[in-house]
């Protein structure tokens, strides 16, 4: 569906083990990693919470992409939660990803 030029056929939901099989950076335009104890508990505690609910789906709230042509994909809005999740992931032992190579 297009509307007024905007391409909506690229919005849909990703798992987090897709995300993380994507080539993400974050560009040079994004602000530095910010995020103190008080937002990640914050985060790892929604976590928690969902898996306790039993939930089929936790959506983690709306992230913004900008995919370059052979240079991976932009992470525009969502990078804190991107690189938390990925922190939290690697210190699991969930996950090895060249994102936080990075």
């Amino acid at each position: 569906m297009k509307d007024k030029g905007i391409n909506t056929n690229n919005v849909g939901t990703l798992t987090i083990d897709e995300l993380f099989k994507e080539n993400l950076k974050i560009p040079l335009y994004q602000r530095p990693y910010s995020w103190e104890g008080e937002q990640v508990i914050e985060l790892i505690e929604d976590l928690i919470s969902a898996f306790n609910w039993k939930k089929d789906k936790y959506l983690i709230g709306n992230m913004i992409f900008h995919k370059e042509e052979n240079e991976g994909i932009n992470i525009v809005d969502g990078q804190q939660r991107t690189t938390t999740l990925a922190l939290i992931l690697k210190v699991i032992g969930k996950q090895d990803n060249d994102f936080l190579e990075q």
